[in-house]
C-alpha cells in the first residue's frame, strides 16, 4: 500500500478503489481505534459532510479504520492556491462550523467536551495539583451544552470534494457547549506552531492563520446568537487541556503564559 498521508497516532494510506485505510500506529490501544470508529458511525448518522467510516480491521498487527476516500485539496491548499479568496474561504470556515453546531444530540458520559477536558487537563504533567483543581472547579461551571462539537476544527481538517467542504478527523468530537469547540478552533489558530519549520516560514503560517482566525470570528458571532464572552469564558480549559497533547515546545510556553495570566485573575476575584 502507498502511504499518502500521516498524523501522530496514524499513518493514511491508499486503499481499495475509492477508499483509504487509517492505520493506527504500532502502541496506539485496541479500545482508541475502537473508540474512533464507533464514532465515526455514529456521527455519519447525525449530518452528511463527513467520509463515511466502511469497516473497522486489523492489519499488519496494527488496528486500522476503513474511510471513504475524499478526492480533493484541504481547505489550507485552496487558500494559499487562491490567496485573494481568503476572506471567503474564513467565512465559509465559519459557517461550515455552525451548521454541525446546529445539530443536537443527547449527552452521554463518555462523548461530552467537558468530560474529554477534565480527562486531559487532569493528565496534563506541566501544570501542578493546585492549578489542576482551580481549572477543574473552574470547568465544572460551565455550561454542558447539547451540540455536536469537533474539537479539532480547522482549514486542515475541512476538505473540498466536487467543491463542497467535508470535514474529516472526528477523532476528539463530543457533545457540549459550541462555545467551547470555537474556543479551541480560536486557540489553534492564534497559538498553533507548525513543527520542523525554519523561522520566516512559521512567522508567515502565524500571520496566515492569525487572519484567517480574525475573519472566521467576526464571521461566526455575525451569524450566530454567541457573544464573545461566551466563548472567552472557554479558552482557560481547552488551552490547559491542550497541553495534554504533543505541541511543539514554543506553543507550550505561550499556552503556559496565558493559563499563568488566566489563573491569578481568578485568584485575585475569589
Amino acid at each position: 500500500m502507498k502511504m499518502i498521508g500521516q498524523c501522530n497516532t496514524a499513518e493514511i494510506y491508499a486503499f481499495e478503489e475509492k477508499k483509504i485505510l487509517k492505520l493506527f500506529r504500532h502502541g496506539i490501544p485496541r479500545e482508541l481505534a475502537v473508540d474512533e470508529y464507533e464514532k465515526a458511525l455514529y456521527i455519519q448518522s447525525c449530518i452528511e459532510n463527513v467520509p463515511k467510516a466502511n469497516e473497522f480491521s486489523v492489519y499488519d498487527d496494527r488496528y486500522g479504520i476503513v474511510y471513504e476516500k475524499i478526492a480533493g485539496k484541504d481547505m489550507i491548499r485552496v487558500m494559499l492556491q487562491s490567496i485573494l479568496k481568503i476572506n471567503h474561504y474564513s467565512r465559509m470556515l465559519a459557517h461550515t462550523h455552525l451548521e454541525i453546531h446546529k445539530t443536537k444530540l443527547k449527552p452521554e458520559q463518555n462523548f461530552t467536551v467537558k468530560e474529554r477536558l477534565k480527562g486531559n487537563i487532569t493528565a496534563v504533567e506541566a501544570l501542578d495539583e493546585t492549578k489542576k483543581k482551580l481549572l477543574l472547579d473552574y470547568l465544572a461551571e460551565l455550561p454542558d451544552g447539547d451540540s455536536l462539537c469537533h474539537f479539532d476544527y480547522h482549514p486542515g481538517n475541512i476538505m473540498f470534494q466536487d467543491k463542497e467542504p467535508i470535514v474529516i478527523d472526528w477523532m476528539t468530537a463530543g457533545v457540549g457547549d459550541p462555545c467551547a469547540d470555537v474556543a479551541r478552533t480560536c486557540l489553534l489558530l492564534s497559538y498553533g506552531v507548525l513543527p520542523n519549520s525554519g523561522f520566516v516560514v512559521k512567522k508567515l503560517v502565524a500571520i496566515f492563520q492569525r487572519h484567517v482566525g480574525k475573519i472566521y470570528y467576526q464571521e461566526y458571532f455575525r451569524l450566530s446568537n454567541v457573544a464573545e464572552k461566551d466563548v472567552e469564558k472557554w479558552l482557560l480549559p481547552v488551552a490547559a487541556a491542550r497541553l495534554s497533547e504533543w505541541i511543539p515546545e514554543g506553543e507550550k510556553e505561550a499556552l503556559l503564559a496565558i493559563i499563568d495570566q488566566w489563573l491569578k485573575k481568578i485568584l485575585e476575584a475569589v
